[in-house]
């Protein structure tokens, strides 16, 4: 990687125990002079490097300095730091040699081009105080930092969710064998589990949505601005405009019951007017479907036109939202839908999974954290409930599936400006819809503020 003014970097002829951050300076014909990263003015303490030893001096991406360009470097890095963090937290101390080995088993996930890299990105986490190397002897070991020793708690609390779930929806079956008790169980547990993460305004419930004939095993709803049309216990009929979140509840996924939830789902989706779009999602207890046999059933419930056109379950993607939001299986599998621009620039749904590279049970988190970014309301300030994607850090990875309108992206307002039934001013105000919506679930925005006038 060439280096340039200002960039900050570390050196590999530094020991281990004593790696310093330098900013450079100035490029000579035959040095590069090196100022102390928080010495940068001061003319005292500088470092010439001969050109020769180029190679001697890495990026270090994670400075305040940084320039824009190293953005992506450095979330490259945090990601490699979290799975540092969690071999070190399972081992406390690993010599260079372990951890290196360890890192490499791992090297398909993090697309490493060699394994010089490694090394490299060392040097930086000890530099950022991710880790502490201590020299001995008999070489170099590495342990956490306090503070990463305290985030890595973290990001275990956060995967706990699963754990405790999964403990808990056990315990029934040692006692009872009969199955809709057990599905009845494992609703109320989630139910209990939602209550305990999401504000205060949202009821979860049972029941249905007024005009919607098909119950709905998870409801939630907005229960400040809003009053249930029937209220009986937790069994609501409620409005489609107070509706915040659909979710359908299995305590076995099968292909059959995944098809089924799949319409319900979609069902739902037309009584959404997508300002903002409500959380439309499936969470499984447990499943013998494969995750890749899970995501490919989802797929093609959308993209298998033949089959839908022979009577099979399925439907068209026809407006935005219209479609799953996540579906999630406990240790197993979390799928999720995100607009993304094609080949021809429009805005189609793509189907992703997700999971932890150091192989965190993160799916109930992924999923909960998937419905808190549809929870949001109102107010001044952008909203970021993302705490527990804070604590997961960046030790997670999302994996395209596919385009769930591959071969014919002739959708929404783009099939009107196709048939010549809208003006192209159709299509902007759909794709303004779009956007804003997914930058109000990234956090990015209020929703409200970010309506197209």
């Amino acid at each position: 990687m060439e280096l340039k003014v200002s960039d900050i970097c570390v050196s590999t002829e530094d020991p281990w125990d004593k790696i310093a951050c330098y900013r450079i300076r100035q490029i000579t014909n035959l040095h590069y002079v090196l100022a102390p990263q928080n010495e940068f003015i001061s003319d005292k303490n500088l470092r010439w490097v001969p050109i020769t030893k180029q190679h001697t001096l890495l990026i270090y991406p994670f400075s305040f300095f940084t320039p824009e360009h190293h953005k992506e470097l450095a979330a490259s890095m945090r990601r490699v730091g979290d799975l540092v963090c969690a071999l070190l937290g399972s081992q406390k101390t690993l010599t260079l040699d372990a951890l290196t080995q360890a890192i490499l088993e791992h090297r398909n996930k993090y697309g490493f081009d060699s394994d010089a890299q490694v090394p490299w990105i060392l040097r930086c986490l000890t530099a950022a105080e991710f880790v502490i190397a201590s020299c001995k002897k008999d070489g170099v070991s590495f342990s956490l930092s306090p503070a990463q020793r305290t985030r890595e708690k973290q990001r275990k609390f956060s995967a706990t969710i699963a754990g405790e779930l999964a403990s808990l929806s056990q315990r029934v079956r040692f006692i009872i064998d009969h199955g809709p008790t057990v599905g009845t169980y494992r609703e109320n547990l989630l139910q209990s589990l939602l209550r305990k993460h999401l504000p205060e305004r949202y009821h979860v419930a049972t029941g249905f949505i007024f005009g919607l004939s098909r119950q709905i095993d998870i409801l939630i709803y907005d229960r400040v601005d809003y009053a249930p049309i029937f209220r009986e216990g937790d069994l609501v009929i409620v409005p489609e405009e107070s509706v915040r979140a659909v979710i359908e509840v299995k305590t076995e996924l099968t292909s059959s019951n995944l098809e089924s939830a799949l319409e319900l789902l979609h069902s739902t989706s037309y009584l959404d007017d997508y300002e903002p779009p409500f959380f439309k999602g499936i969470f499984a207890f447990q499943s013998a479907l494969k995750s890749d046999a899970i995501y490919e059933k989802i797929a093609n419930f959308y993209t298998d036109y033949n089959a839908q056109a022979q009577g099979a379950p399925g439907e068209l993607i026809m407006r935005p939202f219209q479609h799953l939001t996540c579906a999630c299986v406990i240790n197993r599998a979390f799928a999720y839908t995100r607009y993304t621009r094609n080949e021809n620039k429009r805005l189609v749904p793509v189907l992703y999974s997700k999971s932890s590279a150091s192989e965190l049970e993160s799916q109930s988190s992924f999923f909960i954290q998937s419905l808190l970014s549809h929870l949001k309301f109102g107010g001044m300030k952008p909203f970021k409930i993302d705490y527990m994607g804070r604590m997961l850090g960046e030790d997670t990875f999302s994996r395209r599936i596919k385009d769930l309108r591959e071969g014919n992206d002739s959708w929404g307002a783009y099939f009107g400006f196709d048939e010549d039934q809208a003006e192209y001013d159709a299509i902007e105000e759909m794709e303004r819809l779009i956007l804003n919506a997914q930058q109000w679930l990234d956090g990015e925005e209020n929703f409200e503020a970010s309506l197209p006038v």
